[in-house]
C-alpha cells in the first residue's frame, strides 16, 4: 500500500503528557495543547479542542493512562476510587459522542482485568491500553483507504460529508485517506465538501496537510463516500444528488 506522512499529528504522546492540536483556532494557528490529567482532558474534550468521533475516543483513552500515572504511588483503594472518578468525567465531557464511550469500555475492561495487580502496574497497562487504541484507529483508517482507493475511477470527483480527514482520528482520516493513497498511486480526483460548515472547515484544513489532493470541483460523476463502523448484510444506500449520477458503497 502507498504510504503518505501528514503534516500534523491530530494528537500525540509526549512526556508522559497527551498533546492534541486546538481545533479552535486553525486554520489561522497550529498550537497544541497539553494535558496531564483526566479532568484537563475532559474539559479539552468539552470545549471542542478535539474534534470528531474516532479523535475523541482516543483522547478519552489516554485520559484514563494518564489519571493511572497519576495514581500510581497511591494505595489500590485510592487508585480505584479516583480512577472510577477519572471514568465518569470523561464520560460526561461529551455524552453524544459514541466512540469515546467505546473507549472508555475498552479502557475499562483492561482496568478490570488488572485490579489485582499494584498501582503502578495496573497503569503500565492502561497506558499501553491507549497506545493500542491509537494504533488501531491508524490502522483501520489505512485499511479503508487501501480498499478505497481500489474502488475509486481515476479523475473522479468525490463528496464527502463533514469531517473526514485527519483531525477527526488518530491520523490520515477515514474518507480522506482514500484519495492520499489514489495520488500516490499516480491517479487523480477532485474532492468536494458537504454540510456541515465546522466538519468542512476541518477536513479542507487535513486535505490541505495532505499530499497532492484537490479540493472542491465539479465533474458529471460524484461518488459520494460514506464510512460506517458496520454494515448490514444487505449493505447500504444512499440518497442521490438532484442532477447528479450518484455512485455510493
Amino acid at each position: 500500500m502507498a504510504e503518505f506522512v501528514s503534516k500534523f499529528d491530530t494528537l500525540r504522546w509526549r512526556d508522559g503528557r497527551l498533546e492534541m492540536i486546538d481545533q479552535r483556532v486553525l486554520p489561522a494557528e497550529i498550537r497544541y495543547l497539553a494535558f496531564d490529567s483526566a479532568l484537563a482532558l475532559a474539559d479539552g474534550i468539552r470545549d471542542m479542542v478535539v474534534r470528531g468521533a474516532p479523535a475523541i475516543g482516543c483522547a478519552a483513552a489516554y485520559g484514563v493512562a494518564l489519571d493511572a500515572l497519576r495514581l500510581q504511588d497511591k494505595s489500590s483503594a485510592e487508585f480505584n476510587r479516583e480512577l472510577g472518578s477519572a471514568f465518569c468525567a470523561l464520560a460526561a465531557s461529551r455524552p453524544t459522542a459514541v466512540n469515546l464511550f467505546w473507549a472508555l469500555a475498552r479502557m475499562r475492561r483492561a482496568w478490570e482485568a488488572c485490579r489485582d495487580t499494584p498501582p503502578a502496574q495496573s497503569a503500565q497497562r492502561l497506558l499501553e491500553e491507549a497506545h493500542a487504541i491509537f494504533a488501531d484507529d491508524v490502522a483501520a483508517n489505512r485499511s479503508m483507504g487501501r480498499h478505497g482507493a481500489e474502488l475509486i475511477a481515476d479523475g473522479a470527483t468525490i463528496l464527502t460529508h463533514c469531517n473526514a480527514g485527519a483531525l477527526a482520528t488518530a491520523g490520515h482520516g477515514t474518507a480522506l485517506i482514500l484519495f492520499a493513497i489514489q495520488m500516490a498511486l499516480g491517479g487523480s480526483m477532485k474532492r468536494t465538501f458537504g454540510q456541515r460548515q465546522v466538519g468542512s472547515i476541518a477536513a479542507a484544513f487535513s486535505a490541505s496537510s495532505s499530499p497532492s489532493i484537490a479540493c472542491g470541483g465539479n465533474g458529471p460523476m460524484i461518488t459520494v463516500v460514506i464510512w460506517l463502523r458496520s454494515i448490514s448484510a444487505t449493505g447500504i444506500s444512499a440518497a442521490s444528488c438532484p442532477g447528479e449520477r450518484t455512485s455510493a458503497w
